[in-house]
Order: C-alpha cells, then structure tokens, then sequence
C-alpha cells in the first residue's frame, strides 16, 4: 500500500515537471537574450540616446577622394555629446580629432535612433571587408565602427555596397560635422 502511494507520487511530480520545465526553459532564453527587453521600430523612433551614447567611425579609403563617404577621414562622438572630425591622409585611430562641433540633444537622439532602428549594434563584419582593391582598380572602401550604448560597445568592419545603414550613418556624421 506504501509503495502505491509513492509511485503515485513520483508519477504526478513527473506530470508536473514535464509541464513546468519547458516553460522555465522557454522564460530562462526570453531573459538570456533580452526578448523582454526588445524595442518595437515605433519605440525606437521616440527614444533619447542612452547617457553613455558614443561612436568612433574610420572610412579608409582614398585620402584624395572629394566624396565624404569614400574619403579617408574619422568621426567620433564622445558621450558628452561633442563630435570630432578628421579628413585625408591623417585620419588613422591613433589620431584624435580636432573638435567639429558640439551637437545637440536631437541630433545625437538622430544618430542613435539611427543606429536602433538599422540594428547597428549587431551588424556583422562583412567578408569583403579584408579586401584591398574594389576589383577596378581603385582602393577598396572600409568602414570600421564602434558603437557603445547602454553598456555594450559594438565592432565591426564593412564595406559601403554591403551596408547601406552604415552609408547613413557616415553621411549624417559627415553632415554634421560640416555644419
């Protein structure tokens, strides 16, 4: 009679943890990978740029190059909201730029919106991003980035035909910086 009960037991918890453990799996991968946390495209566009905001952008290509987007040049945003820009043969990341302007609260919300709503934080370096020429014999254009927000900083090298959200973000920086 003893036994009876017991294997009842063990056989109602085995019901029960059967149920319960795809569940507890389910909400253990929801809170590894922040599903909880995940902005809707319409949250992006109405968020302020985290406190630690910062970019740190290098176009290597041609230093002689009239076009902005393909010339040799660094942008970095420092979180204090001042942007730094540099053009031509000089702008390497072991030269700190000269100080562009400082921006305002919306144009860095801009960027960072920007960055949000393309999924910048995650994109991956390209393949071709180790090329040297662009196969018309022409030096190949590269853009390494580093994005720090909300704690995390993010890299990645790509090339412009490959992501044209990075084009943006070179283009507004350049803008910016300009102005």
């Amino acid at each position: 009679m003893i036994t009876d009960r017991t294997d009842d037991r063990r056989a109602a918890f085995g019901h029960v943890l059967r149920a319960v453990v795809p569940c507890l799996a389910a909400l253990t991968c929801l809170m590894i990978t922040g599903g909880c946390s995940m902005q809707t495209d319409a949250s992006v566009n109405h968020t302020d740029a985290p406190p630690d905001f910062a970019l740190n952008v290098l176009v290597v290509g041609p230093p002689d190059e009239a076009n902005p987007l393909r010339k040799t040049s660094r942008y970095l945003l420092e979180s204090n909201r001042t942007l730094r820009a540099i053009r031509g043969s000089r702008a390497t990341n072991l030269t700190f730029p000269p100080i562009a302007r400082r921006l305002g609260r919306s144009d860095v919300n801009s960027l960072a919106r920007l960055v949000a709503r393309h999924h910048l934080m995650a994109e991956p370096t390209s393949p071709l991003a180790e090329v040297a020429d662009d196969g018309n014999g022409k030096r190949a254009v590269l853009y390494e980035l580093e994005i720090t927000a909300h704690g995390r900083v993010h890299r990645y090298r790509t090339t412009p035909p490959e992501s044209p959200p990075t084009i943006r973000l070179v283009a507004e920086l350049a803008r910016l910086a300009d102005r």
